[in-house]
C-alpha cells in the first residue's frame, strides 16, 4: 500500500465519505489478502498519530479503527489484539481523539483473541479515566456505544468480576446524561445489567439514576425527521428499566402514587403505563399493600372524568392489579377488603344525587374489578345486589333510572366476560344471587324501554342493550326468557317510526347467532304478515320488514327460511289478481342481497340454495311468459342478476352441468337439446308454447332472454358453450337485436355478443359470417343501421378486451364511420358502450380484459376525436364534446393526465352541455387535475369557477355533479396560489349561498366546506 495515499487522505481537509470508505475497504481487503498487514498499517500510520495537530491525529486514529472494524472477528492473533488493546487504552487521556478511539476500542472489544483477563481493565480504565460531562454529545454517544458493546459481548466476564466491580462504575458514567440519545443507550444498558447482575445492593442507587429522568419531556426535533428517536422510544425504554425489577417497588409505587394525584394528563398518562406494566410482570408479593394507595389515587380521575384518556388507561390498569389479586389463593382476605373498599366508595358515591356520571363511574369501576374470575364477581354482586333491590324500581325518575341503567349495563358486560356469551365453551357455574336478581334486572329495563316516550332515545338505548346482553349470558335464561326477549326486540325492529329500531335490529340478528329457531319463530310470522297486509293495503310500509328480515337472516336456518318463505310470497303475489309488483321487487332485491352477502362469505348456505333458487327463477320467467303469472320487468331484472351472481361463481362442472339445462329450456329444437334436462322448470303440456328465442314469438316470450343471456355472460371461458363458438346462436342474438321491441332486451343479447366474442377460442369464423359481414353492409343501405352500429360496438370491445389482432384497426374504422354525418349523433352512445365499464362484462364475470385494455381503447380514440372537433361545426360540436367526456370519464384519471394540457378547454366545453353523465364525467377529471396539474387549471381559473358555480347552484343538476362541483370548487382553495383567487373570492362566496339551502345534506355540507375555505 502506498503511503502516500494514506498521507492523502490524513491531509485532505475536505475527504469525500465514499472516498474514504472506499479507502478503508481496500485496505481492509489487502490486509485479509494477505498483500499488506496490520502492522505495516500501524507504521504507515504511525507519524500522524503523535502529531500535534488535532485534524490529523484523529483521521489517522479514524482509518485505523474503521479498517479494524472490517476485519473479521477471528483474523487478528492474540497479540495483536493485545497490542492495539493496550494501544487504545493508552490513548483514552487524548481528549481530542476520544471519539475516534473508542471506535477502535469498539472494534477490538468484538475479537475472538481479546485476552479475557483483559476485560475488567477495560471498564477500569474507561471508569477512571473519562470524566464523561465535559465531553460534547457526539463523543459521549460514542463511549456509551462502546460500552454497550462491551456488556453485549462480555456479559460473562463482568458477571465473574461481581455486581460491586460493575455496578459502581456504570453508575459514574451514566450519571448527569441530559442528551436523549445518550439516554436512551444508558437505559439500555442498565436493563443488561440488572438481567444478568444481582442489583440488590444498588437498587436504590440505580433507581436513582434512572427515576430522575421521569417524567419524559423530550420532544424530537420538528425540523429534523431523521432525528434517532422518538419520545415513545424513550418514554418505553425508560419504562422497561423501571419495571425490570421488582426491588425498586418501595421506592417507585409511591412516587408514581403522588404523580397520579396532581400531575398533567400527559405524566398521568405515562405514570399509568409504568404501573400497568410493573403489576403485570413484579411478584404480587412487591405491591399487594399498596392496593389501597392505588385505588385512592386514581378515583377522582374514574369518578371525575376530567380526561377520559386517562379514566380508561386508569381502569385498566385496576382490572389489571384486580387479576393479579385474584389469582392469589393467599390473599383472599386483603383482596375482599380492597374491593369492598371500592365498591362501598362508589356507593357512596352514586347514592349523593344519582347522577349519570357518577352511575358510569361506577359501572366502569364494578366492570374493571370483576370481570376477571367467578368469585370475585360473586362477592361484588353481592355487595351490590341491595342497592340494585332498592333502587330498580319502574317509578323512579327518568334521571334516577338512567344512572341505575347506566351501572346495569357495566355488570351485565362483566357477567359476560365471567361467565361467558351463549356458545362459548365455559364450565362455570352462575352464581345463585346473580340468578335470583334476572327477574330484578329484566323488569327494570324492560320497564326503561316500554314505559317511557320514544323521545327518550338515550335511556331506552341504554335499558335496550342491557335487555340484549342479560339474553346472551351462557345459560342465565332459558328458552322461553329468550324468547321473551326477541319480542321485545321484535316489536321495535319491526316498527318503521321506532327511533330504535336499527339498534334492535342489530341485536336480533347477534340473537340469531346463537337461537336462530327462536328467531325464526317469533320474528318470521310477524314480518310476512306484515307483508301480505301491507299488500293487500297498497301500502309501502314492506320495505321496513324487508330490510330487517335482511338484515337478521345471517344465520343458516334463518337464511333457509327467509328463502324459502320469500318465493312462496312471490309465488302468491304473482298468481294473484292484485298482484303488487313493489312488493314483489322488494322481495327479489332482498333475496339478491342476501345471496351477495352470503356469497361474499364464501358461504355454503348460497350454494347449497342456489340450484333450487335458479330452478325456482325459471319456473316463475316460464309462468309469466305462459300467462301463468304476472311479472314486472323490474322483476325480470333482479331475478337475472341473481342468476348471473350465482352461475359465475359455480365450478366450471357446476357450470357445464347447468347451463345444458337452461340451453334444452330455450332452444329444445338446437341439435344439442338431446341431452336430457334436469331443469325441471316447465310444463309437460305448454313445454313447446316457450319458444323465446323465435323472432315471432311474443315479447312476453321474449323478456325472458335476460335470464339465459345472465347466465351466460357468467360462464366461464373453459365451458363448452362459450370456448368453441356457437356462430349459429349469436346469429341469432343479432337476428333478436334487430327485431325486439325492448332495449333491456337488446342490452343484453349484445352483452352476450361481447362475451361469446371476448371469451372464445377463436373468432374468424364469425367476423366472416353473413350475418356480422351484413352490419357493415346496414351502414350504407340504412336498414336497422342503428342496431347494427350496436352490434359492431360490441364485438369490437371484446374483441380489443381479448387483444384481437385486428381489434384497434376495426375500432379506429368504426369511429370513422360513427363521423359521418348520417351516425353523428350517435358517436357519444356508442363510444360510451365501447368504453364503459359493465357488471356482466367484467373480470367477476370471467371477461378476458389484457393488461392495458383501457389505455388501447384511449389511444385508438382520442387522436381522432380531438382531430375531428377541432374543424367541427357548431352542429356537430356537442357529439365529439360528448364522446370526448364519455372516454375521459371512463379511463383511468392516470391515462388523461398526459395530454390534459390539450383536454382542458374541451372539458369546459363539456360543462355548458346539458347531458348530465358528459357533465360527471368532465368534472371527475377536472376534480383530479386540480391536484395534479394545478398550473394548467390556474391559466383557465375564471372559465371553470363560473363554470364550476353554475354546476354546483342549479338544482336541475344531478346531485352528484353538483357535490362533484362543490369539491372542485373547495380543492381549488388547496392547490391554486392564493393571489390568484383574491379577484373571484367575494363572487364565489356570494354564489355559494344558494347551494347552502340545497335539498340534499351531503350538498350542503360540501358547500359549507367549500365557502369556509374561501373565507380562510
Amino acid at each position: 500500500m502506498d503511503s502516500g495515499v494514506i498521507a492523502a487522505y490524513v491531509y485532505e481537509k475536505n475527504q469525500d465519505s465514499n472516498e474514504s470508505d472506499d479507502l478503508v475497504a481496500v485496505i481492509s481487503s489487502k490486509i485479509q489478502s494477505g498483500e499488506f498487514r496490520i502492522v505495516d498499517l500501524v507504521a504507515n500510520l504511525g507519524e500522524f498519530l503523535t502529531r500535534d495537530d488535532n485534524n490529523v491525529r484523529g483521521k489517522a486514529l479514524l482509518l485505523l479503527s474503521c479498517v479494524l472494524e472490517r476485519l473479521p472477528s477471528d483474523y487478528l492473533t492474540a497479540k495483536h489484539v493485545y497490542v492495539l488493546f493496550q494501544f487504545y487504552l493508552n490513548r483514552l487521556d487524548d481528549e481530542f481523539v476520544l471519539k475516534e478511539n473508542m471506535r477502535g476500542l469498539g472494534a477490538i472489544l468484538k475479537m475472538n483473541q481479546l485476552p479475557i483477563q483483559q476485560i475488567p481493565t477495560f471498564l477500569e480504565h474507561i471508569s477512571t479515566q473519562i470524566d464523561m460531562p465535559k465531553y460534547s454529545q457526539s463523543t459521549r454517544h460514542a463511549v456509551l456505544t462502546t460500552l454497550k458493546i462491551f456488556l453485549t459481548v462480555h456479559m460473562d466476564s463482568l458477571v465473574k468480576a461481581g455486581p460491586s466491580f460493575c455496578y459502581p462504575k456504570f453508575v459514574k458514567l451514566f450519571q448527569g446524561e441530559k442528551d436523549p440519545r445518550n439516554i436512551m443507550l444508558c437505559f439500555e444498558m442498565i436493563k443488561l445489567l440488572i438481567q444478568n447482575l444481582d442489583v440488590t445492593p444498588y437498587a436504590e442507587e440505580i433507581f436513582n439514576i434512572s427515576y430522575c429522568y421521569f417524567p419524559i419531556t423530550f420532544r424530537a426535533p420538528a425540523n429534523d425527521p431523521q432525528f434517532p428517536i422518538t419520545t415513545e422510544q424513550l418514554k418505553h425504554s425508560l419504562r422497561d428499566v423501571l419495571v425490570s425489577t421488582s426491588l425498586f417497588s418501595p421506592f417507585l409505587l409511591p412516587l408514581l402514587f403522588e404523580k397520579l394525584k396532581a400531575s398533567a394528563a400527559r405524566v398521568k398518562l405515562d405514570t399509568l403505563d409504568i404501573l400497568y406494566h410493573a403489576f403485570c410482570f413484579w411478584p404480587i408479593e412487591s405491591f399487594s399493600n399498596e392496593t389501597k394507595n392505588y385505588w385512592v389515587s386514581v378515583k377522582h380521575d374514574i369518578w371525575e372524568e376530567t380526561d377520559t384518556n386517562v379514566k380508561n388507561e386508569a381502569l385498566k390498569v385496576l382490572n389489571k392489579l384486580a387479576l393479579r389479586m385474584s389469582e392469589s389463593s393467599a390473599l383472599v382476605e386483603q383482596n375482599r377488603q380492597w374491593l369492598s373498599l371500592i365498591i362501598d366508595e362508589n356507593l357512596q358515591n352514586i347514592t349523593k344525587d344519582f347522577d349519570n356520571k357518577a352511575g358510569i363511574s361506577f359501572g366502569a369501576s364494578f366492570a374493571a374489578i370483576s370481570s376477571n374470575n367467578p368469585a370475585v364477581f360473586e362477592f361484588s354482586f353481592d355487595k351490590v345486589v341491595k342497592f340494585l333491590e332498592d333502587n330498580c324500581k319502574a317509578e323512579e325518575s327518568l334521571p334516577k333510572k338512567q344512572t341505575l341503567l347506566s351501572f346495569c349495563s357495566y355488570l351485565v358486560d362483566s357477567a359476560l366476560k365471567v361467565y361467558g356469551r351463549r356458545k362459548q365453551v365455559k364450565s362455570v357455574e352462575i352464581s345463585p344471587l346473580f340468578l335470583q336478581s334476572k327477574n330484578l334486572l329484566l323488569v327494570f329495563a324492560y320497564a326503561s324501554l316500554e314505559g317511557v316516550s320514544k323521545d327518550q332515545v338515550q335511556l331506552r338505548t341504554l335499558a335496550l342493550r342491557c335487555v340484549h346482553k342479560i339474553a346472551c349470558i351462557r345459560g342465565y335464561m332459558n328458552d322461553e326468557e329468550v324468547a321473551m326477549v326477541a319480542r321485545i326486540l321484535r316489536d321495535i325492529a319491526f316498527d318503521k317510526d321506532e327511533p330504535l329500531s336499527k339498534d334492535a335490529v342489530e341485536k336480533i340478528a347477534d340473537l340469531a347467532k346463537y337461537k336462530p329457531t327462536i328467531i325464526s319463530e317469533v320474528c318470521f310470522p310477524t314480518a310476512f304478515s306484515q307483508l301480505e297486509l301491507s299488500a293487500n293495503q297498497s301500502s309501502e310500509g314492506f320495505s321496513h320488514a324487508f330490510h330487517v328480515l335482511e338484515q337478521i337472516s345471517t344465520e343458516t336456518f334463518l337464511f333457509n327460511s327467509l328463502v324459502v318463505r320469500t318465493t312462496a310470497l312471490i309465488e302468491d303475489q304473482l298468481r294473484n289478481e292484485t298482484e303488487n309488483s313493489k312488493l314483489v321487487d322488494l322481495a327479489l332485491q332482498t333475496l339478491l342481497r342476501t345471496l351477495r352477502r352470503k356469497l361474499k362469505e364464501n358461504s355454503t348456505d348460497a350454494y347449497l340454495h342456489g340450484k333450487d333458487l335458479l330452478s325456482w327463477i325459471f319456473k316463475q320467467a316460464q309462468s309469466y311468459a305462459l300467462n301463468e303469472a304476472r311479472l314486472h320487468v323490474s322483476s325480470l331484472l333482479t331475478m337475472s342478476r341473481m342468476v348471473n351472481e350465482l352461475v359465475r361463481v359455480f365450478s366450471h362442472d357446476d357450470q357445464e352441468e347447468f347451463f345444458q339445462q337452461v340451453w334444452n329450456l330455450y332452444l329444445p329444437v338446437h341439435p344439442e337439446s338431446q341431452r336430457t334436462s334436469a331443469l325441471k322448470v316447465y310444463f309437460d303440456d305448454k313445454a313447446k308454447q316457450f319458444r323465446p328465442f323465435q323472432i315471432e314469438s311474443n315479447q312476453k316470450l321474449h323478456d325472458t332472454l335476460p335470464l339465459f343471456c345472465a347466465a351466460y355472460t357468467a360462464l366461464r371461458p373453459t365451458v363448452s358453450y362459450i370456448r368453441t363458438l356457437d356462430v349459429e346462436l349469436v346469429s341469432l342474438f343479432i337476428k333478436l337485436v334487430y327485431n325486439d321491441n325492448s332495449n333491456i332486451v337488446k342490452m343484453f343479447l349484445l352483452r352476450s355478443i361481447c362475451s361469446a366474442i371476448n371469451k372464445a377460442d377463436s373468432v374468424d369464423a364469425f367476423l366472416n359470417s353473413p350475418d356480422y359481414v351484413s352490419c357493415y353492409k346496414n351502414f350504407e343501405t340504412g336498414t336497422n343501421a342503428d342496431q347494427s352500429l350496436d352490434i359492431v360496438a360490441f364485438v369490437i370491445k371484446g374483441l380489443v378486451g381479448r387483444n384481437y389482432t385486428q381489434a384497434i384497426a376495426s375500432l379506429k374504422q368504426y369511429v370513422k364511420i360513427l363521423e359521418s354525418d348520417r351516425f353523428i349523433r350517435l358517436l357519444p352512445n356508442e363510444i360510451l358502450y365501447i368504453c364503459k365499464d359493465d357488471f356482466y362484462l367484467s373480470k367477476e364475470n370471467h371477461f378476458v380484459q389484457k393488461l392495458l385494455f383501457k389505455q388501447k381503447l384511449y389511444n385508438a380514440i382520442m387522436p381522432s376525436l380531438m382531430t375531428s372537433l377541432q374543424d367541427a361545426s357548431e352542429q356537430r360540436k356537442p357529439a365529439y364534446l360528448m364522446a370526448l367526456a364519455n372516454v375521459i370519464g371512463n379511463v383511468p384519471n392516470e391515462i388523461v393526465m398526459s395530454d390534459l394540457s390539450n383536454l382542458f378547454p374541451l372539458l369546459l366545453q363539456s360543462l355548458s352541455l346539458d347531458n348530465p353523465a358528459v357533465k360527471y364525467y368532465a368534472l371527475n377529471v377536472i376534480l383530479a387535475s386540480i391536484t395534479e396539474l394545478p398550473e394548467l387549471v390556474a391559466e383557465h381559473i375564471e372559465t371553470l369557477i363560473d363554470l364550476l358555480l353554475k354546476a354546483a347552484c342549479d338544482l336541475n343538476n344531478l346531485f352528484i355533479v353538483r357535490l362533484t362541483a362543490l369539491k372542485s370548487l373547495g380543492s381549488i382553495t388547496e392547490q391554486i396560489p392564493a393571489p390568484k383567487l383574491q379577484p373571484l373570492r367575494n363572487r364565489v362566496q356570494r354564489e355559494l349561498v344558494k347551494a347552502l339551502d340545497d335539498p340534499k345534506r351531503d350538498v350542503r355540507a360540501a358547500a359549507c366546506s367549500a365557502r369556509h375555505k374561501w373565507f380562510s
